[in-house]
């Protein structure tokens, strides 16, 4: 509404002006055009020579009303389309929010984010379900990468291996 009341007020004021003078004008060609008794009195007072300093004195007067009038609206067109330009990117913004993901490129060798200006690792699984991001921790030895918001979003490291299964035999026999 501020920007109506500063913007617009002044820019109406001057169109106003502007149709004042238009109708001025288009009453008084009628009244040299129609009203008949008066015609020749008006033809006689438009014949008479005027000076060419008058004319200017007059031009000179109406022109920086006209020149504050085209300023004042090529300003009030420049902010209707800043005010459109605001309007479509506030549109844009809310269609679609913002997410942590669409900064990261998916590392294909570890199967998690990497962003593009922070460093380290992102977990997956909690920027897909909150939309946050989740710095991997990396455990010990290159066995993987563990989550520190969900402990049990794990990622295999190159290191990672399956504990081999002992298998023990027994001392004593069963008799057979």
């Amino acid at each position: 509404m501020k920007f109506l009341k500063n913007h617009l007020a002044p820019t109406l004021h001057n169109a106003i002006g502007g149709l004042i003078t238009v109708g001025v004008l288009a009453l008084a060609s009628l009244l040299i055009a129609c009203i008949k008794p008066l015609r020749e009195r008006v033809l006689e007072f438009a014949c008479w020579r005027v000076p060419i300093w008058s004319t200017l004195l007059v031009m000179l007067a109406v022109a920086p009303g006209w020149f504050l009038f085209l300023h004042k609206r090529r300003t009030f067109r420049s902010l209707e389309q800043q005010l459109k330009d605001a309007q479509q990117q506030l549109k844009d913004a809310q269609q679609r929010p913002h997410r942590f993901q669409d900064d990261c490129m998916l590392d294909e060798k570890t199967g998690m984010y990497r962003h593009k200006t922070k460093p380290g690792f992102f977990c997956v699984a909690c920027a897909a379900e909150s939309g946050g991001e989740s710095p991997m921790r990396e455990e010990k030895d290159g066995w993987g990468w563990s989550c520190p918001v969900k402990s049990a979003h794990f990622v295999r490291g190159p290191n990672w291996s399956l504990p081999q299964s002992v298998v023990r035999r027994s001392n004593w026999s069963l008799g057979f």
